[in-house]
């Protein structure tokens, strides 16, 4: 039997407790691989959204069938970008801190068991989302949470990554930002000043214990939320919610599904959080969905959760 090529790009800033950047997890990793012997599996270390999709590209160029992104959501992102209507498919191996994306395919944590799904025959075709010319997986937003991010980022190698999403979170509820945005879409438009502008891959579950699922991942929509009204504290309050996971729970928050929708601004670019990163872009800002765009490796049908196993379809 011929070997299947495995490219495993590895974040080694990656998660919350630094498992990513200990060498025994690479051995770990390297163990695990070894047991599947019709793969063959080389590993890349680096850092940086430009690493992650160098090594991408220079493990397609190579002939790797399947890449696999060994981090959080912002490293699959990057590598995924890469993958996006090619051959290859992507892996994951969840070492990041929620690993959004993950969660909803089903991939287990374990990283045994992970390895295992990628060594293993069984894909989905999954959409993903454009913005400009740049993907995203998971979800793109403009307002506090890029603030929120970039505030986060400055205080954590002081105090780590929780404490510095405290005190972040705290700091930007104290004093709310607010962006002003035409949101336009086919038949319909609205001038909007809001605390936050989401737009998600498919649409999120809103309803506990799942909020912040997804309900599919070939639904071919976008996910557009904001508030309803202007109000500061309407929109702290939706802010909030937002940052403990609620979605739109709240009935003064509006949700759509959109195949295209655009963003524009009076100033020439904009902040925006982007799969857990921040990004800056030049506006408008045009979103689309870009349906059935990426190959990735999922656990088999009985392995899956709900939510998972209807939107996507199975390549078995």
């Amino acid at each position: 039997m011929l070997s299947k090529r495995v490219d495993v790009i590895i974040n080694p800033s990656a998660g919350t407790d630094g498992k990513a950047e200990d060498e025994e997890t690479v051995h770990l990793l390297e163990d695990a691989f070894a047991r599947h012997s019709h793969v063959e599996c080389r590993t890349h270390r680096c850092d940086g959204p430009e690493g992650f999709s160098a090594e991408a590209e220079k493990a397609l160029a190579a002939g790797a069938e399947t890449v696999v992104a060994a981090g959080g959501d912002g490293t699959v992102s990057c590598v995924a970008r890469s993958l996006v209507h090619k051959d290859a498919a992507l892996g994951i191996l969840p070492l990041g801190t929620l690993n959004h994306l993950a969660k909803d395919l089903g991939i287990p944590e374990d990283l045994n068991e992970a390895v295992d799904v990628i060594c293993a025959d069984f894909t989905a075709v999954i959409d993903v989302g454009r913005v400009n010319d740049t993907y995203f997986m998971n979800n793109a937003s403009v307002g506090f949470y890029p603030k929120l991010v970039t505030m986060r980022e400055r205080l954590r190698p002081a105090v780590g990554k929780w404490p510095a999403m405290l005190a972040a979170s705290l700091s930007i509820l104290y004093r709310m930002p607010f962006v002003r945005t035409r949101i336009e879409w086919d038949g319909g438009s609205v001038l909007k000043r809001a605390p936050l502008i989401f737009i998600g891959n498919n649409v999120y579950e809103t309803a506990w214990p799942k909020v912040g699922k997804r309900l599919g991942l070939n639904n071919g929509t976008l996910w557009l939320l904001y508030p309803k009204k202007t109000n500061v504290w309407t929109n702290i309050k939706a802010a909030w919610r937002a940052l403990k996971g609620e979605m739109d729970a709240a009935a003064e928050v509006e949700a759509k599904e959109l195949k295209k929708l655009t963003l524009r601004f009076r100033r020439k670019s904009i902040s925006l959080g982007l799969d857990g990163e921040v990004v800056k872009l030049e506006t408008p800002l045009v979103f689309e969905i870009v349906p059935d765009a990426l190959k990735v490796k999922v656990p088999p049908k009985e392995s899956r959760e709900m939510p998972v196993e209807t939107g996507l379809q199975s390549k078995e």
